[in-house]
């Protein structure tokens, strides 16, 4: 227990010594710390602006490399294609990375490492209705850069354009490629995962080509595997890193690459389905449920559970959270909190801010409990910070049954109001914006 307690300490506090006393070294560090990637070669950004591949690639290295297009001024995604070209005419393997808001092993490399963030942009939104065949409806679509974060991509689109995604996970920290690479999910019940809301992905694939992998339109025949692999060897054969992209149209394809955690190459725009803005009205409940005794079977408990929230959806509820205190109080209750949301196109509804009357921090902290839309969200980002989440895991390790159920109840309060709010369908759904760890989110 201790071991534990102590391990988590030093993780956070290496991190931050990395952080401030080795920023010029070529290291990784994903968000909480869990994962270190040190490339022998380098870790590259991408950026906006044209550069030559002698300006991001170790100068020792670009003396060996002899291309025609070396000294060329090259676009961001010209410049990944570049840097996998060279990786793979050196032997190397290369991996794209985002924020790092996993703690999964998946981007360490010993070779080179991508890192997209500083492709933030919004490239284009189409003019023309893309049709889906799995929705049998007509979308239009967003192009993004993979680099951006969710949280602004949300934003983006919602005051540009007035659109908006079909769904959203609780979190919105990571970049967007991460957000399908990961097939990030939540929000509701009826709704697939962020993957299946992707209409193209662009992205570099073996030995510098740049490719764009699609779903087909009604009637639109996919190219044989071989098709695709002569033509791809025909352009590593005579590469040109500003090449355009090979278009793919190909469902099975698109259905691999989506969730591929960076296997079928580095991703550097995506294109969404979007749809109108909306607004959502989120009703919270807070309930308890009876924990089945001793004697009972286990699969009593899911099956009580189900019964329970299925008593209180109807067919309108279309974004749907449940939240549990694993902890029962002393007559085996569990305390639950259940957000169910409904599409809400009267955008007149918004309820005006509430606590107006001081603006310091700590009296939204301590009335944030009574306050529908400021305060509540205040209440949450003081609760869930990733220094209260430390106290709350010394908490879950050391204390008593009752000081953790206590503690996490606390946290519940924060989420639970009487009435039913209307807001932008991005500040209902996303629990966080990234200011916090998702791991943090979840155990806050």
């Amino acid at each position: 227990m201790m071991r534990s307690i102590f391990s988590d300490f030093f993780s956070c506090y290496n991190s931050l010594v990395k952080s401030l006393c080795y920023s010029d070294k070529q290291q990784f560090v994903n968000f909480d710390g869990s994962v270190v990637v040190q490339p022998l070669v380098g870790i590259y950004s991408p950026r906006n602006e044209l550069l030559p591949i002698s300006q991001f690639i170790n100068q020792p290295l670009i003396e060996e490399f002899n291309v025609p297009w070396r000294d060329r001024l090259l676009k961001a995604e010209d410049q990944i294609s570049a840097l996998v070209h060279f990786a793979h005419s050196r032997g190397l393997k290369a991996r794209g990375v985002g924020t790092g808001a996993s703690w999964s092993t998946v981007t360490k490399t010993q070779d080179i490492l991508i890192e997209s963030t500083c492709l933030n942009q919004i490239v284009s939104r189409t003019v023309e209705r893309v049709w889906c065949e799995r929705d049998a409806k007509s979308y239009n679509t967003v192009l993004v850069q993979a680099g951006m974060i969710v949280r602004d991509f949300c934003r983006e689109i919602d005051s540009k354009f007035g659109l908006a995604l079909p769904i959203l996970g609780n979190y919105a920290g990571q970049t967007v490629a991460g957000l399908v690479a990961t097939s990030s999910h939540g929000s509701s019940n009826s709704c697939y995962t962020m993957a299946n809301y992707v209409h193209a992905l662009y992205m570099v694939t073996e030995g510098g080509v740049k490719i764009k992998v699609r779903y087909q339109q009604p009637e639109e025949e996919a190219p044989s595997l071989d098709q695709i692999s002569s033509t791809i060897s025909r352009l590593i054969d005579h590469f040109d890193p500003s090449h355009q992209p090979i278009e793919i149209p190909s469902d099975d394809l698109m259905h691999a690459a989506a969730v591929s955690l960076g296997c079928f190459g580095v991703v550097y725009a995506l294109e969404f389905y979007c749809e109108a803005t909306y607004n959502i009205q989120e009703v919270r409940t807070a309930l308890n449920i009876q924990m089945p005794g001793p004697d009972a079977r286990r699969i009593q408990f899911p099956e009580l559970i189900q019964r329970r929230l299925h008593d209180l959806t109807d067919e309108d509820t279309h974004f749907f959270s449940f939240f549990v205190n694993p902890f029962a109080d002393e007559e085996g209750q569990l305390r639950c909190t259940v957000m169910q949301g409904k599409k809400c196109r009267d955008f007149s509804a918004n309820p005006p801010m509430r606590d107006e009357r001081c603006k310091c921090p700590l009296c939204y902290v301590t009335c944030g409990l009574a306050c529908e839309r400021r305060g509540l969200n205040t209440t949450l980002q003081f609760i869930q910070s990733d220094a209260s989440a430390a106290a709350m895991h010394a908490v879950n390790l050391c204390g008593s049954e009752r000081v953790k159920r206590e503690a996490l109840t606390f946290s519940m309060y924060g989420f639970e109001h009487c009435e039913p709010r209307v807001d932008k369908w991005f500040e209902i759904l996303q629990m966080t914006g990234g200011n916090i760890h998702v791991r943090t989110a979840e155990l806050c």
